[in-house]
């Protein structure tokens, strides 16, 4: 696990998961709602991709989404949630932190 890049990256996946989608597809985000709870953990496994976690409280969600490329191995989510989740994936903030995970395997 890697608490301190979790710890970065939940605030920006909060963000991401409380947007409307149509703000993200247009790329006008607004401001942080607060109105879903999640949780991002960081997963490394040996001889195993690395991955990631995000759980969604509310909805009772989980899935697993590769480090590499933010493909969903496991878990059922909705297709806006999964758009949310590649917004995420894609912030240049994410990508720094992810990168750093990746290359630790």
């Amino acid at each position: 696990m890697f608490p301190e890049e979790e710890q970065l990256l939940n605030p920006i996946l909060i963000h991401y998961l409380n947007q409307p989608i149509d703000a993200i597809l247009s790329g006008e985000m607004e401001a942080v709602r607060n109105r879903r709870k999640s949780e991002l953990s960081i997963v490394l496994i040996e001889n195993a991709a690395p991955y990631f976690q995000v759980f969604l409280e509310k909805e009772n969600i989980k899935a697993k989404f590769l480090i590499e490329n933010c493909l969903l191995v496991e878990g059922d989510i909705s297709l806006d949630d999964h758009k949310r989740i590649k917004a995420f994936y894609a912030d240049p903030k994410s990508q720094v932190i992810l990168k750093k995970v990746w290359l630790s395997k």
